[in-house]
């Protein structure tokens, strides 16, 4: 999952962008992201990888349908979705 392997480097929002983020709760509350909503728009997320759970943060690299790869990140203090762009 590289933009050279299929994935747009350029997802439709600017970096540090909020967005609000669907997940499926397994174990845990967000086991893994599901769903990506940015403005009216929602994009399914097709393949996800966990990069980080910290006490305060969760990470995720996801590819979503149209090719956009985001870095997703969950602030659990402020409660709080934010997606950046990302490249290898």
């Amino acid at each position: 999952m590289t933009p050279n392997g299929g994935v747009k480097s350029e997802p439709p929002i600017s970096d540090d962008t909020p967005v609000k983020v669907e997940c499926y709760a397994g174990g845990n509350w967000c086991d893994h992201p599901t769903r990506v909503i940015m403005g009216n728009t929602s994009y399914r997320v097709m393949k996800w990888i966990p990069v980080a759970r910290t006490p305060r943060r969760i990470i995720f690299m996801v590819e979503l349908e149209g090719g956009f790869g985001l870095k997703l990140i969950y602030d659990e203090e402020v409660e709080r979705w934010i997606a950046t762009t990302w490249s290898s």
